[in-house]
């Protein structure tokens, strides 16, 4: 979570270079988690030159938050999940 916190708080796009001097892990580790984020749908990442870039999607992690209070929202007793 706080890999995503990073990368959606330096604005539309960002260096994972520069994300990466915000946490002591490795490279590789970092690597590993954008991958895992991009696979989830929560970011996009495209290579500019050398630089790894990240952006948010804000749109997905919209969609994301929905469900997820859809699903968590308090039912009455004996309520069927929906």
């Amino acid at each position: 979570m706080a890999l995503l916190e990073a990368i959606a708080a330096e604005g539309d796009e960002c260096a994972c270079a520069r994300i990466r001097e915000q946490f002591p892990v490795s490279k590789a580790t970092i690597s590993h988690h954008v991958k895992e984020l991009v696979h989830a749908g929560l970011i996009e990442a495209h290579r500019d030159g050398q630089f790894l870039q990240c952006e948010v999607r804000r749109d997905v992690l919209a969609a994301y938050t929905a469900e997820l209070l859809r699903r968590t929202r308090r039912r009455a007793p004996g309520a069927a999940a929906g």
